[in-house]
């Protein structure tokens, strides 16, 4: 005699979830797309992590965040697999008096020391008329802002009202 067996996670054909969420139940676990072909150097083919949230960049000279304040200040990111994408602004309403190359602190994620490049927009409150410009990651941060029009951006570049935003993606 056959047995019913309750709850089999053994299933075929489409799955349909009328209502609900799909929860994977043990950390480490997820999509698993092993079933499609692979690229050479592939590397894995499981999806197990996906995270929304915010974070708060963190405009530093030198390293150093001395008398710097804020107007406003804001970030988000979604994480998924191991791909970060973050979206950022900074209106500052004091640029302190730290000295040295500008970069923004605080990634929500350690990068994966990829060397890659976050374009900058700098609105207004600029000792130039920079449109955009780009940074480069390295661990936690984005450092090495270059407008297109000059090399290294320093505190010499900002003023007290310096407004901008960037968005990058990169990979943990």
């Amino acid at each position: 005699m056959l047995k019913a067996v309750v709850n089999s996670p053994v299933r075929s054909g489409d799955q349909t979830i009328l209502n609900g969420n799909l929860v994977i139940g043990t950390a480490g676990k997820g999509i698993d797309f092993s079933a499609s072909p692979s690229a050479a150097g592939m590397t894995g083919e499981l999806l197990n992590d996906y995270e929304e949230g915010t974070w708060t960049p963190d405009l530093r000279f030198g390293g150093a965040a001395t008398g710097i304040t804020y107007a406003q200040r804001a970030g988000r990111y979604t994480k998924i697999g191991r791909t970060v994408t973050i979206n950022f602004y900074i209106e500052l309403s004091s640029k302190g008096s730290a000295t040295g190359n500008a970069s923004v602190q605080g990634l929500p994620f350690t990068d994966n020391n990829v060397i890659s490049a976050c374009p900058i927009m700098f609105l207004s409150g600029f000792a130039a008329a920079y449109n955009s410009g780009v940074a480069y990651s390295y661990d936690t941060a984005l450092d090495s802002f270059r407008a297109y029009t000059v090399g290294p951006m320093t505190e010499a570049n900002f003023t007290d009202s310096s407004f901008f935003f960037g968005t990058f993606t990169y990979s943990n």
